[in-house]
């Protein structure tokens, strides 16, 4: 027994001397060591707007993003100064600071820390950097880089604020990116058309544009089953069981800009000769590379003009 509490004794010193050597030994700092910091919380965790985080091309006026920011540090953020938001334009090489707000005009968020909102349009974008609409097309963006100024003078923002910080959980907002987009909504069902097909017959019915997203569309008549990419004119020129284009042939908008991608079943590729717009009338003249065609009307029912449409 002696000899196992002398044995055991030993071992207890061991790993006490052990202890106190890998307490020495630390690659860490002490908190009370370590540099802190802020961050700019994004409340809620979204950008927000009519079309999201996103500017709509075709609504200047309208479009806008939201944003609510609250800020942390050691002191329940009443350490940051001023939160400073800077956009950039590559295509034009513009920048230019939107905002600034200083700690005198913050407000504060639900979550009791000190907060501020913003509101950016995309004509005030425009004016801030000093462009015009002109010299901005979809697909191009903005980026908005952010900075916390502290009291003590320090500055943090994407280039020196912790990547980790980004997660969700953190929610930091130190750069974000607001693209120019064209929303499509040529989508409806129980639309009036009447197709002319290239023998001379035709055919009308109820037609359906189906929204696939981001500007595409199947085609679908007279509550079929399967798309129709003759727009009737097969069933006019051919038989009421006509076999129907099908294979992977899609209608496309991109920016008011129609177009078709894909080939039928048989590999034919389609396009249009024309494509005209009269209020709710929409006119497309479209043909096949097997030489099949129709000129075909689509009468909008939901209350709305057609786009103006070109090919």
């Amino acid at each position: 027994m002696k000899r196992f509490n002398y044995i055991s004794s030993l071992v207890l010193m061991t790993m006490i001397f052990m202890a106190s050597c890998a307490e020495k030994e630390r690659v860490f700092p002490e908190f009370e060591n370590l540099e802190k910091g802020a961050f700019a919380r994004l409340v809620g965790g979204a950008i927000t707007g009519p079309n999201g985080q996103n500017f709509n091309y075709f609504d200047v006026n309208g479009s806008n993003i939201n944003i609510e920011v609250e800020f942390y540090d050691e002191n329940q953020g009443k350490n940051v100064e001023s939160y400073t938001i800077d956009v950039a334009h590559a295509p034009t090489n513009k920048k230019a600071q939107i905002a600034q707000t200083t700690s005198a005009n913050f407000g504060t968020s639900v979550n009791g820390l000190p907060n501020a909102k913003y509101k950016f349009t995309f004509a005030q974008v425009l004016t801030t950097l000093g462009i015009t609409y002109e010299q901005v097309k979809p697909g191009d963006r903005f980026v908005f880089n952010c900075a916390i100024k502290m009291k003590d003078g320090r500055i943090f923002n994407a280039t020196n604020s912790a990547a980790a910080l980004d997660l969700p959980a953190f929610a930091n907002l130190r750069q974000f990116n607001v693209n120019i987009i064209c929303p499509s909504s040529l989508g409806g069902k129980d639309m009036p058309y009447t197709s002319v097909g290239w023998c001379g017959s035709s055919k009308s019915g109820i037609l359906e544009l189906r929204d696939l997203g981001n500007g595409v569309y199947n085609i679908f008549v007279d509550g079929g089953k399967d798309p129709d990419f003759s727009f009737g004119a097969y069933y006019a020129c051919y038989s009421p069981t006509a076999a129907l284009p099908l294979g992977t042939l899609r209608l496309n908008d991109a920016c008011n800009k129609l177009a078709f991608s894909g080939a039928s079943q048989w590999g034919e590729t389609y396009k249009f000769n024309s494509i005209s717009v009269s209020g709710k009338d929409l006119t497309l003249d479209w043909v096949n590379d097997y030489a099949e065609g129709a000129v075909t009307t689509i009468t909008r029912v939901d209350g709305k003009d057609w786009p103006p449409l070109v090919k």
